[in-house]
């Protein structure tokens, strides 16, 4: 009979344990702060960099000029294909009158037309890269690096600086893909950087689009609530979860 309780009660032992650890908090989740918006900005137009006005940490505003190239070749040529253009234009006027006073025929004035049409492309393809030539901020944050110099000649499409906004930060961490039975957007938690000692709610926004099915892991990505002016991309703690019962 005491053999009988005591296979009872080994039996019962791992269920219980199973019961205890589940009621216990989750392991700690290592988090990061992450810009929302980031980019590497490069030159779509070949030619020596005459202005870069922003340094490493600089702030900057949405519409700011970033990286200016000596474009003087470039405006030159928008200026004579303008000049071709208003010629162009004048004769295909001067053709039309003359066809309605009968000195002129029509097809002569299809061409002067056709042509004026094509000294307007003309000018439309020249001020391409004279637009290309100043790089203005896409939105306000920092620089994170630069990739040139003032003065120096860059190739097309070589990258010049990197930029983020640091006022638009995310939290992005690991969770058990487990949790998806209960962790919805719109949720709370908190996390505990390292860098400020301090502890910040979040918010959930959203959820990563796939599991890793090694780890058995998806992103989560939240905010955090409030104005907290002194925290940095890159900035990373401990996400402080509890499930709920059960979960």
């Amino acid at each position: 009979m005491r053999r009988a309780a005591l296979l009872g009660l080994l039996l019962l032992a791992p269920a219980a344990w199973l019961s205890s650890a589940w009621a216990q908090p989750q392991p700690e989740l290592r988090a990061q702060l992450v810009p929302r918006h980031q980019s590497q900005l490069s030159g779509e137009v070949a030619g020596r960099i005459a202005q870069l006005p922003r340094r490493e940490g600089d702030l900057f505003e949405a519409g700011d000029v970033l990286v200016e190239f000596d474009c003087a070749g470039h405006r030159a040529r928008l200026q004579r294909a303008a000049a071709l253009r208003d010629r162009a234009q004048a004769q295909a006027q001067s053709a039309l009158r003359l066809d309605r006073s009968g000195a002129n025929s029509r097809l002569d004035v299809a061409i002067a037309q056709a042509e004026a049409a094509a000294a307007e492309a003309e000018v439309v393809a020249a001020r391409v890269p004279v637009e290309r030539c100043v790089i203005a901020a896409p939105f306000a944050g920092r620089v994170v690096q630069l990739h040139a110099a003032r003065h120096q000649f860059t190739a097309e499409g070589a990258p010049l600086i990197e930029i983020l906004d640091h006022r638009e930060l995310e939290v992005e961490l690991l969770v058990p893909s487990r949790w998806l039975a209960w962790l919805r957007p719109g949720g709370g938690f908190t996390v505990r950087l390292d860098e400020t000692g301090r502890e910040h709610p979040v918010r959930v926004e959203r959820l990563g689009a796939r599991i890793d099915p090694v780890s058995q892991t998806v992103k989560l990505f939240g905010r955090i609530e409030g104005q907290e002016r002194d925290l940095l991309p890159g900035m990373s703690g401990i996400a402080l979860i509890m499930p709920p019962a059960g979960g």
